[in-house]
């Protein structure tokens, strides 16, 4: 039902089996903001992984009847879907369906992989020994990467909702995301966590296969001072048989140093032409300009 009815923008883009493998190897799900930094630690997980799936191999799947092997079929059922996801992984493009499908498939093998293990009810000295081996690599990779990732991430955070108070309420905000931090991407959406504002930035408003949609019918025809686009800076357009609507203020986030190359030279000639500087943040990761 929800694929009959939801268009997607499908491609064959596809990873290589070397970099998919290492993902398994370096436990891919459990990396959350530097593959680089991470990896190391997230890796250690796939060893208790196999470990304690071999103990579930020699316990519970291959069972010893008359000096023959035979396979339980109730863990035949729970070792199925952590199959069918590898096999998944490898076989169907990235680009598939609504995209980012390998991160989903090695997220669905290691689900299945702890319920197969779970279920298999691993007990004693040996388990517990990976118990306590889980729980002291969660604590390094917390401490050590997390928690040293998430305090910048919310300083810049903290800089755009506080940018959001020199913001007039009822008015439109084009934001332009000039940082090379991924995370960082929908920030400008904190400008709005306390006062009625248009930000023309919206991920699953945009892309059309999630609850909040816009309003295509009714939105205004919007400009960023006449223009209805400009190189290099995407905004929802709105319906042009509807009264046009101009951008009130423009949002930068993250270097604003970038907006000197030239696929950014027809933005900074509208900034310098028709906006003035509102605000700029203490760590000078946001600018906020107001149209004139």
């Amino acid at each position: 039902m929800f694929y009959s009815r939801v268009n997607f923008f499908p491609s064959d883009e596809k990873y290589p089996a070397n970099e998919l493998l290492r993902w398994i190897n370096d436990v891919r799900p459990l990396i959350t903001y530097s593959y680089e930094n991470e990896a190391p630690i997230t890796g250690h997980f796939l060893h208790i992984f196999i470990f304690l799936f071999s103990i579930a191999l020699y316990r519970k799947i291959i069972i010893t009847v008359k000096g023959k092997f035979r396979i339980s079929e109730t863990m035949l059922t729970l070792l199925s879907p952590v199959i069918l996801s590898f096999v998944a992984l490898f076989v169907i493009a990235d680009g598939s369906g609504a995209a980012m499908m390998s991160n989903r498939f090695v997220l669905m093998f290691y689900i299945f992989l702890t319920v197969f293990i779970a279920a298999t009810s691993v007990r004693g000295l040996l388990s517990n020994i990976a118990l306590i081996a889980f729980m002291i690599l969660n604590f390094i990779l917390l401490s050590r990467h997390h928690i040293l990732s998430i305090n910048p991430l919310n300083k810049d955070a903290v800089a755009v909702y506080e940018a959001g108070k020199k913001i007039k309420p009822n008015t439109v905000v084009l934001p332009v995301n000039l940082s090379d931090n991924w995370l960082q991407g929908h920030f400008s959406n904190y400008l709005g966590a306390e006062k009625p504002i248009v930000i023309l930035e919206n991920y699953e408003a945009s892309v059309g296969w999630f609850p909040l949609k816009w309003n295509n019918e009714k939105i205004p025809n919007l400009t960023l001072s006449g223009k209805k686009s400009i190189n290099s800076v995407d905004w929802v357009k709105g319906n042009s048989k509807n009264e046009e609507k101009q951008i009130d203020y423009i949002c930068i986030t993250g270097n604003i140093k970038k907006i000197d190359e030239p696929k950014y030279s027809e933005l900074k000639t509208v900034i310098n032409e028709y906006f003035k500087i509102k605000h700029i943040s203490k760590n000078s990761f946001v600018h906020i300009f107001e149209r004139n």
